[in-house]
């Protein structure tokens, strides 16, 4: 490194708290720190702990994938290898369920998921500590400004593959900050190993990761080319950033053989345009850090100091690289990475396949945005107000969180008393379970998760059903989940997802043909005598399945108002499913 990049370096130090002070406060701060991050976790995971199930949107496909997986692990005993296959490829998607199968092998999946979440926040709260503490211990106050997206948005639809690499994420950036200024062989294997799990667990995390690091090794490379004043400087600063590209090339390769993989095989053969968000739709969206606020409007106030104090900072960032240029060299590193993302989160529009990738770039911006923080001094004002802004806003959202799971596990109940028990191995369909998040049973929720498309998942587990109407699994809707429908199973299933295939006329028959099984319940949300009201069936099919209903099949008495409309065979079929088809 040039005398000058070393200058450089040196005055970023100066502005920084000193590493170990009084030894007595030293350990207070660091104390005070952890107890914050554990109180964080305490009062998230309390809410999830203290109900029988974690109402998340997806959660319940995970762990019905995972009770496929051991179905079918035992061909010739049951009928769900007559309508499921494995998918035998590398996905970037495989990671929770390994995590989430080897928890069910001792516990039962209820508890299973919950361990899954606490451990992936645990390894998130430690993720962040470990990153923020490569700034010094007075730093490692701003590990707390990531927690209220760990407990946010994102986890509470369900999308536990997602979560957990914004953890992994997090842990190999704190291992990139801290080992790419000198990237030996050892560090080069480290972050190959790292990269490979982060592209097991979810592509977006890899693809992140990878930019990352790019961006930090340029800023160092510019670092010492903008610190230097040799005539050779930039070529230098070039060489050596074309080295350390090449050799982290390398590790990345194990990573980059699965994303290309997924890539050629469902991305880039159905890209197509992104969705259309507008400008001022896209800062609101962004200036209010919306993963934070994950099922009640309420949350919006609990987390609004939140929400200032983390501006604040970004507003001291700004302020304090304007006045100083020597800080703008030194911390070029961790400040192209936000920079970037942020422009991209506010101008740009990114999608495949009319998926808006955009909301989901956000966490990760966040998370640079909070590594470039560590360039910052803060005093013990500064410090304060994070901790009590954190602090006080989880415990205000942990309670609105509990309120809203136990209104959930009730509106299950009403579910599940409605289903009529059938033998294990029985073919259901569960089609449009749905009912309207802002209001139910006529009273007001304010909800921004929608968890009735889900829980038909929790009843097939749990009843081991043969669940068809699952479209997530369908090989033409996903089709990347390890476990998916059987090719003809998946064609009919489609038929109620793309808006160009013209259903058969009696659809509910099709799929039995298909699976060669007979069904015996489907169950609605709407009543299927009102007016047109499904969620995702166009017309057409919701008439055809009407007429088909009203013809074969017989309502079954309500249990109750928030509970579903049930549906069995007039001649329902007696004894169990047949035995499974000769291969």
């Amino acid at each position: 490194m040039s005398t000058d990049a070393a200058a450089a370096d040196a005055h970023l130090a100066e502005r920084k708290p000193a590493r170990v002070g009084h030894a007595g406060g030293g350990i207070r701060r660091l104390l005070s720190t952890r107890m914050a991050l554990l109180v964080c976790l305490m009062v998230g995971l309390a809410p999830i702990w203290a109900v029988t199930r974690f109402p998340s949107v997806d959660g319940p496909i995970h762990l019905y994938i995972v009770f496929l997986l051991d179905q079918l692990a035992e061909p010739g005993v049951n009928a769900f290898e007559r309508v499921f296959v494995r998918n035998h490829y590398l996905e970037p998607n495989l990671t929770v369920y390994g995590v989430i199968w080897l928890f069910s092998r001792v516990f039962p999946f209820l508890i299973a998921e919950k361990l899954f979440i606490t451990s992936f926040l645990l390894l998130f709260a430690g993720s962040a500590y470990y990153l923020m503490r490569s700034f010094g211990r007075n730093h490692t106050v701003l590990s707390l400004l990531t927690v209220p997206l760990a407990l946010g948005y994102f986890l509470h639809f369900g999308f536990y593959n997602f979560v957990l690499s914004q953890a992994l994420f997090l842990l190999a950036c704190g291992y990139a900050v801290r080992h790419l200024e000198r990237l030996g062989w050892r560090q080069l294997a480290v972050l190959s190993v790292l990269m490979f799990v982060l592209a097991l667990t979810h592509l977006v995390g890899i693809g992140l990761f990878l930019l990352y690091v790019g961006l930090y090794r340029t800023g160092i490379a510019l670092r010492e080319a903008l610190g230097s004043s040799g005539g050779q400087r930039w070529k230098e600063a070039a060489m050596r950033l074309a080295g350390d590209a090449m050799r982290l090339l390398l590790a990345a390769l194990p990573a980059l053989a699965i994303v290309v993989s997924f890539l050629v095989r469902r991305v880039l053969a159905d890209a197509g345009a992104a969705p259309v968000v507008g400008l001022v739709q896209k800062i609101w969206y962004v200036a209010s850090i919306s993963p934070i606020f994950s099922v009640d409007k309420r949350e919006a106030f609990a987390l609004a100091p939140f929400t200032l104090v983390f501006w604040a900072l970004a507003l001291k960032l700004v302020i304090d690289l304007w006045r100083d240029k020597e800080l703008r060299v030194a911390a070029l590193p961790v400040l192209l990475p936000p920079a970037l993302l942020m422009l991209v989160l506010t101008l740009g529009s990114l999608g495949f396949a009319g998926f808006n990738a955009l909301p989901r770039l956000l966490p990760f911006a966040f998370f640079t945005l909070v590594i470039a923080f560590g360039v910052l001094h803060l005093n013990k004002a500064w410090r304060a107000a994070i901790m009590l802004s954190v602090v006080g806003g989880l415990i205000a959202t942990s309670l609105i969180h509990f309120a809203f799971y136990r209104q959930v596990n009730t509106l299950y109940d009403a579910y599940a008393a409605a289903r009529r028990p059938q033998p294990p191995g029985s073919a259901v369909v569960d089609l449009n379970v749905w009912a309207p998040k802002d209001n139910i049973a006529g009273h007001a929720s304010g909800w921004r998760v929608d968890v009735f498309h889900h829980f038909r998942e929790s009843y097939a587990r749990e009843n081991r059903l043969v669940q068809l109407s699952i479209k997530l699994l369908s090989p033409h809707v996903y089709g990347y989940f390890p476990v998916h429908y059987r090719e003809g199973g998946g064609l009919v299933t489609a038929s109620y997802d793309s808006e160009s295939f013209r259903p058969p006329p009696a659809p509910l028959l099709a799929f039995e043909r298909a699976v060669g099984m007979p069904i015996r319940e489907v169950v609605f949300w709407p009543k299927l005598d009102g007016p047109p009201e499904t969620e995702w069936m166009v017309l057409e099919r919701e008439g055809m399945l009407r007429n088909e209903l009203a013809t074969r099949w017989r309502l079954l008495p309500r249990t109750s108002e928030v509970a579903p409309y049930v549906y069995v065979p007039r001649a329902a079929p007696a004894g169990p499913s047949p035995a499974p088809r000769p291969r």
